[in-house]
């Protein structure tokens, strides 16, 4: 137990600060909401591709926080050439999941905070249905914890 809460642990605080210093990149840019929105947009398409591949496979998978930090980089690429005075911002940028598009969507942050939480339920799903074809538990069964045993698969 102890093992597994410090993995997990360090994993969490460098999550945790990298975001705290994407924020502070914004600085000078309404912070929050740009921070927000390039989260939003880029955990939202890595939630996405993660349930696609516990849908599609009996193992759980590795690193989510890393997988949810490297789409909010992606998503937020633009802007680091921006900071850097590299480029400006083009169209051709919305390569990027959709990083200029993104700014223009109806109800803006709201909206991606919507479509977040459905990719956040949609992964949860997969999840359950995932580790329960691994005990070979049929997907409309009551859900029951999983005990200590079954959780590292």
């Amino acid at each position: 137990m102890t093992s597994r809460f410090l993995r997990l642990g360090w994993q969490s605080a460098l999550f945790a600060t990298a975001e705290v210093l994407l924020y502070l990149s914004y600085q000078h840019h309404d912070a929050r909401f740009h921070w927000f929105l390039h989260f939003f947009v880029g955990t939202s398409a890595a939630l996405f591709v993660m349930a696609v591949l516990a849908y599609r496979s009996i193992r759980t998978i590795r690193f989510p926080l890393l997988w949810l930090m490297t789409g909010h980089a992606i998503a937020m690429f633009p802007d680091i050439l921006w900071n850097f005075q590299l480029l400006p911002h083009e169209p051709w940028m919305d390569v990027f999941l959709l990083h200029i598009s993104s700014h223009f969507i109806p109800g803006r942050n709201w909206t991606w905070y919507v479509i977040f939480l459905v990719c956040l339920a949609l992964y949860l799903h997969a999840r359950r249905a995932m580790e329960m074809r691994a005990q070979k538990v049929p997907c409309d069964a009551p859900w029951e914890p999983l005990s200590d045993g079954a959780a590292g698969r």
